[in-house]
């Protein structure tokens, strides 16, 4: 469809909106900093976060962490040509414990649908960069092996956005977050043009019984 819009420019467009695209190149900043600094560095110096401009840094070795502090300068201007300027405004290292990461999983062994195929080599194409595009595939191929678990041992739909959830539920948990909104501030506008209603107690109000969502605890 000619008219539809990308995935890249429904991302671009959502964060612009938000005022969030160079917030989100800063955090982008943790994910290049081994293509930055080099695989052997990033082994032992780890990007923590970026926070207000500034990418944190950890290392372990003390002597690594002065001699990272010297090569600020360098990264700084590497990471202009990949994020753009503005975005990081400097880098701080400091001496600390470093988490090991175990080796990962392999990919799980299963035969996707075609359509499943297409949709993720679709994504895919639009990502310019091929280490993301390749890990997001990763990413999609692990959620669709989720959805189609969840639906061989009885899942169900998520009856406001569609996603597979334990059968024990009605909502996922961002529906149900959204849905317990609402009927609070419903609840609250009842009360407050029915004073009456105030003493009340709001899970037993007449008409509403229906709207309550299920939880672990019930």
């Amino acid at each position: 469809m000619s008219n539809s819009a990308s995935f890249v420019s429904i991302v671009e467009k959502y964060f612009y909106r938000n005022g969030g695209w160079v917030r989100l190149k800063g955090e982008l900043t943790v994910y290049y900093w081994p293509r930055i600094a080099g695989v052997e560095i990033a082994k032992k110096v780890q990007a923590i976060r970026y926070r207000d401009g500034y990418l944190y840094l950890q290392t372990e070795i003390p002597a690594l962490a002065q001699q990272i502090l010297l090569m600020i300068p360098s990264f700084l201007e590497r990471y202009q040509k990949v994020v753009g300027k503005k975005v990081l405004r400097g880098i701080k290292v400091k001496v600390g414990s470093i988490k090991h990461e175990p080796d990962p999983d392999p990919p799980p062994n299963l035969t996707l649908d075609q359509s499943e195929l297409q949709e993720i080599a679709s994504c895919k194409s639009e990502i310019c960069d091929p280490e993301l595009a390749t890990k997001f595939g990763e990413f999609m191929q692990k959620a669709y092996v989720i959805t189609k678990n969840q639906k061989a041992v009885g899942g169900r739909a998520c009856m406001s956005c569609g996603v597979i959830i334990d059968a024990a539920f009605d909502y996922c948990p961002c529906c149900e977050q959204k849905v317990n909104e609402e009927i609070n501030a419903f609840l609250q506008y009842q009360q407050k043009i029915n004073p009456e209603l105030k003493d009340h107690d709001p899970s037993k109000m007449a008409g509403l019984s229906h709207l309550r969502i299920k939880n672990s605890n019930e």
